[in-house]
Order: C-alpha cells, then structure tokens, then sequence
C-alpha cells in the first residue's frame, strides 16, 4: 500500500485514515474508507459485490443495501465518475491515478458497457453526433428515425461511446432487430443488464427495481417491429428510473410522452453537376459524407484505389442516385475491387441486383439494399403498401391533394388516403418537405415501389389516374396564366414540372390515351412561353400530335 494516492484535488492518506479535498479533511466514515481503499488496491479489475463484502465487512453478515450506501458517499464526495458500476457484476475504481505508469481505468475503458466493437471507420456525421449529446443532455427519450440502410445503428453506437463517462451505471445495447416475439423485450433488455427476474413475478418488476437508482443510458436498437411492447417498457423504466435515459432506433417514433424523434438524414451528396477543369475543386468535393464513406469503403475493396477529377463525375452521379444511403454506398463501393466506378454508375439502373453481396455475417436485411427497403415494406399494412406503390409514379413529388386522387384505390378512399400517407412519413418511407406542402420518396425507394407496382399488375390504372390528375390541373391552369394569379400558377407549375413530363410520357404509350396527351401539351402552351421553354413546349407538341389516335379536333 503507497503512503498516499492522489487525483484531481483528492489525496487519500491511508496511514492517517484520512481524504483531503482541496486540502482541507473530508467527513468520511471507516466502513466508506475501508472500501475506498479495497477498489483502489485492486483498481486493475473488477470487484465483485461478494468480495468487497467480505473484505469492507470481514466475519459480518450484512445487507448488500449497506454497500450500495458506502459507493454512494463515496461517489458524493469523490465525483460520480470515481467508482464504476459493472451490473451484475461489482464495481471498479475507475479514475487515474497521479502517478500511475499505466492509465488507470475509466469508465469509458472498463466494461461499464457493452458497445461491440467496430469492424471498420465511422465516417463523418459530425453534425449529428453533436446534435444528439446535446438533445441526451436535456431529454431522456431520443428515438432516431429512417428507413433501413442510413446508418441508425451505427450513429447510436458512436454517440453513445462519445458519452460513456457521463453515465456511472454504463451505457448498454440492447439489440431487438433477431426478436420475433413482444413478449421477449424486457427479458432481452435484463439479459444485457444482468437483471435477474423474481420468482412468480414479471421480469419488468426487476427491472424497474434496478433502474430505481442507477443513472445510465439504455440503447434499444431496431424497434420498428415491436414498436407497441419497445414503447410500453421505455416508458414504465423511464418513470421507475429518473437516471434513467433511453437512446432508441426505429423506422418511425415510439409515441411515449417526452419523447424526442431525430430523423436521420442521408450523408451528404455533391452538388448536380461536377465542374470540370481548372474550376473543380478536388479536396473540396472529397468532403462530402457520401464520397468520404465511398472512398474509405472502396479502399477496403482495392487499397490502391483513388479519386481523381476523372472519375469524380461517376462517383458523384452514384452518391447522388443512392440518395446518399450509407448501406447502398457501401455496397456499391464493394464492387469497386472487380468494376471501374463509371461501370459502377452506368449498372445502378439495376441496383439492386448490383448491389447485393454486403457481410455474410450481418443480418440478411443489412446483406443486400432490396433486403433493406423489403424489411421496412413488410411491416407495412395492406394500405400503406398499395398507396406506397401507388406513389411511385410521381416523379420530382407531390402534393396532398395529388396523392388523395391518385393514390385513391379498392383498400381506401380519397378521405382515407390522408391517413396512410401520413402513417408512411411516420415510418421514414415517405419524406415531407419542411413547408409541409409536398411530399416525395428516395429515389431508390420509389425503384423499388415502382417494381412492386408494376408486379402487382397496378402501373397502368394508376398512371392513367396520374395523367389525369396533372391533366385536370394544367386546364384549370392555362386561364389563370394571363390573370392576376399568374405568378402563384407559374410557381406551381414549376415544382409539377416532371410530374408534367411523367404524365406526358405516359399519354404517348398508353392505348386510348393521345387525346388527353394533346390536350395536356395545349393546356400548357402559355406556360412553355412564359417561362422561354420553347423548345421543349415544341418536343412535347411534336411527339403528342404523332400518336396514334391523336385527333386535334378534341383539343
């Protein structure tokens, strides 16, 4: 035993039996000191609760309670970050010593949780991580929120390792994604705490027990599946535990009082168009979260790979084109070890047959990007999933009133329309515009909704809807573009110009329908004009009045 320890403004003098902080004497009692002294002499390990028992308590019987007494004088007096709490197992001096050769172990190094260790670098979300340690430092239930593949998991990891030495009972990873069952998610979140239930009572009664006095942070990962069971326990332990805080992932938010929902955004992508020459900026573009995660990925897959301002432009038009999608990046960048990346973005018309092939290990859903979007879409109702593939043939979004006519179907109603659609942003599926006037899908999503659609035999019922729809609008349009309203119309306009396109492209292939296409290009005659699209106003004209079937004298 030394003549003395010290750390901070703390020196423990065991010959004198006494603490000074700040150099002046510290009331403390014998039995707090004699255990101060047993985690300190064994400060390379974890203490069980037994032995510490025995050793602050030698030839006694005495209440684990009495312990649990001491550790807290002890954690007032020296900081709550001094003494460690390893559930179900003891606790560990966790602060450095002056004078130690060795770091001594903190909490953020002993096993005061049970974050796996990553396989490979978290690139970039900066922005996020800060934004969540401040939410956690006033919130106590913070659900991030997206659909499948934008990194969920791996955020929640990073920021929770980022806090581990603010939480003296541990942070601790609860993961739910392999759970089939509701009735399992309190025993899967005592099985990581150590928490053993009580004979002939349920296990939620143990764990609201054990969170009562213990300050951590509970990490619920995946909860889309079990959202009823995931938000019932967050919310009994939360209101049993006021140290307690809860970090949750899932496709949509858990619906408990106090909760905090953080979408997840996609990583930052480059800019439309890539300037070539002296004017592209190298460093500049490398910046980006997206082609930062396509580069370290890539590399994995062929070190010696690089981006030049060659190849720039591919990399940039596959960020772009996944929708800055961690997962479908990285599995796009695996491919880079057997395809040149221009290859690589000329084969995305087919992406999720290209990419497939993620970690063996993973579960099937992280495996593949089509496994990823079909795990959120089977969680779906009957009516979110036709309305979702109804959705689908809007191009560049939408607005309510569209999706009301064209989403409209057997399994609902126009009135009922609203609520689906408002279930489908709920579950990250759909996205709403901060004005809250349109909506819109991820490209890759509305791929894949457009296959199922099409599958399901549904594509030319619902586009002839869409093409009716933007019909109707564009001929209430063409009066009011020589009116006072012009400019709100022109706006309009604007934002339904691929729509407009959409609409048009189908009236050209559609049986039946080359006199709404004339119609649609007539209707939008003043519009071409207005804005000096002329040539484009031309093309239109053009391919409607050759159709077959085309008859000017319906215009």
């Amino acid at each position: 035993m030394s003549d003395c320890h010290r750390f901070g403004q703390v020196e423990i003098r065991p010959a004198e039996r006494r603490i000074l902080v700040d150099g002046e004497p510290a009331n403390i009692g014998a039995r707090a000191f004699d255990l101060l002294l047993v985690l300190i002499d064994h400060r390379d390990r974890v203490v069980s609760k037994d032995e510490l028992l025995t050793l602050v308590w030698p030839g006694l019987i005495v209440e684990e309670n009495n312990l649990q007494v001491q550790v807290s004088t002890l954690r007032k007096l020296l900081g709550p970050k001094a003494l460690a709490t390893i559930p179900g197992r003891g606790y560990r001096f966790a602060v450095k010593l002056d004078g130690d050769v060795a770091d001594a172990p903190s909490s953020s190094t002993t096993t005061n949780h049970n974050l796996p260790a990553q396989l490979n670098s978290f690139v970039g979300r900066e922005r996020e991580i800060s934004e969540l340690k401040d939410l956690l430092a006033t919130t106590r239930l913070v659900t991030l929120t997206s659909m499948g593949g934008t990194g969920k998991t791996r955020l929640s990891l990073q920021v929770a390792a980022a806090v581990i030495d603010d939480y003296p009972a541990g942070v601790w990873f609860v993961e739910l994604a392999p759970l089939a069952d509701e009735r399992l998610v309190p025993q899967a979140v005592a099985a990581v705490l150590g928490v053993k239930e009580e004979a002939g009572r349920p296990v939620i009664e143990a764990l609201e027990k054990y969170v009562k006095d213990r300050q951590l942070l509970l990490i619920l990962d995946n909860c889309e599946h079990l959202v009823q069971a995931s938000a019932e326990l967050a919310k009994k332990l939360l209101r049993a535990g006021r140290g307690l805080q809860i970090l949750a992932s899932s496709r949509e938010r858990l619906h408990v009082m106090g909760e905090t929902t953080y979408p997840v955004p996609s990583l930052a992508i480059p800019e439309a168009q890539i300037a070539s020459g002296d004017k592209f900026d190298l460093d500049a573009f490398k910046r980006f979260e997206a082609v930062r995660l396509f580069i370290d990925r890539a590399r994995a897959s062929q070190p010696s790979f690089q981006i030049t301002a060659k190849t720039a432009a591919a990399v940039a038009d596959i960020c772009r084109r996944l929708d800055g999608i961690p997962l479908a990046i990285e599995l796009a960048a695996a491919r880079v070890g057997a395809m040149a990346v221009e290859q690589i973005a000329i084969r995305l018309s087919d992406r999720f047959d290209l990419l497939a092939g993620g970690d063996k290990t993973s579960m099937p859903r992280q495996q593949t990007l089509r496994a990823s979007i079909d795990w959120s879409v089977e969680l779906l109702s009957i009516a979110e999933r036709e309305l979702l593939e109804r959705l689908s043939v809007f191009a560049g979004g939408w607005t309510l009133e569209a999706a009301e006519s064209v989403g409209a179907a057997d399994q609902f109603d126009e009135g009922h329309v609203v609520d689906v659609l408002i279930a489908l942003v709920e579950k990250s599926l759909v996205i709403m515009d901060a004005d809250g006037e349109r909506y819109r899908l991820l490209e890759t999503v509305r791929q894949y909704a457009q296959e199922r659609l099409i599958e399901a035999g549904r594509e030319d019922e619902t586009r002839a809807r869409h093409l009716d729809f933007y019909l109707a609008l564009t001929e209430k349009a063409r009066p009011e573009l020589a009116g006072a309203a012009q400019g709100v119309w022109l706006r309009r306009l604007d934002l339904e110009r691929e729509n407009l396109l959409a609409a048009h492209a189908w009236a050209r292939q559609a049986d039946e329908s080359a006199a709404l296409g004339l119609r649609l290009v007539w209707a939008l005659k003043p519009y071409w004009i207005t804005r000096g699209l002329l040539g484009l106003g031309q093309q239109m004209t053009v391919e409607a009045l050759t159709c077959e079937g085309a008859d000017t004298r319906n215009i």
